[in-house]
């Protein structure tokens, strides 16, 4: 497990990650070629060692990942294409963001692949003043609704599921 809090160990972890990335990738477009259905894709690739990743803060992530300190390469064309097609790599990236912060972040090509998974958890509840995921399927009474500490929905599903309330027993700690 790395703890990354600056912008050179961040460039160092995706620079050593880039060769794992390219490596799934080329057995990604061979079984693809081969003809093997994404969940055929998956199933070998989850074979690999998986990377968790998880962003405590997108939005300086992405400042981070656009702008970084002087002396350290920008890493956006890399992320962009993790974010982008990294899809069945058996990477995953969990991330967290104020929604007061969306405006700051939202120009940016690798933020608009990240969201549009429509994957994740919405904490707080008041999902109204969300913009990210789908709360069609919750009475209108509740979309502005605010939620206790360690309460959170999951959005729609594509199939018009409703989303799931996840409770963290440990986030009043």
């Amino acid at each position: 497990m790395e703890y990354i809090d600056d912008d050179k160990k961040l460039f160092d972890f995706l620079s050593a990650l880039l060769p794992v990335f390219a490596d799934r990738n080329k057995t990604k477009r061979s079984l693809s070629a081969k003809g093997m259905t994404n969940p055929e894709i998956y199933k070998e690739l989850s074979k690999e060692k998986p990377y968790f990743i998880f962003i405590n803060d997108l939005r300086s992530f992405f400042a981070s990942v656009y702008s970084p300190s002087e002396g350290v390469a920008p890493m956006s064309g890399f992320v962009e294409n993790i974010i982008e097609k990294g899809s069945l790599h058996n990477v995953y990236l969990f991330g967290c963001i104020d929604t007061d912060s969306v405006l700051d972040v939202s120009g940016y090509k690798a933020y608009s692949e990240f969201v549009k998974y429509k994957r994740g958890v919405h904490l707080g509840g008041c999902v109204s003043a969300q913009q990210i995921f789908s709360f069609q399927n919750i009475p209108f009474n509740e979309t502005s609704r605010p939620y206790k500490k360690g309460i959170g929905l999951t959005p729609d599903d594509e199939d018009e599921t409703q989303g799931i309330k996840i409770v963290i027993p440990t986030a009043g700690r």
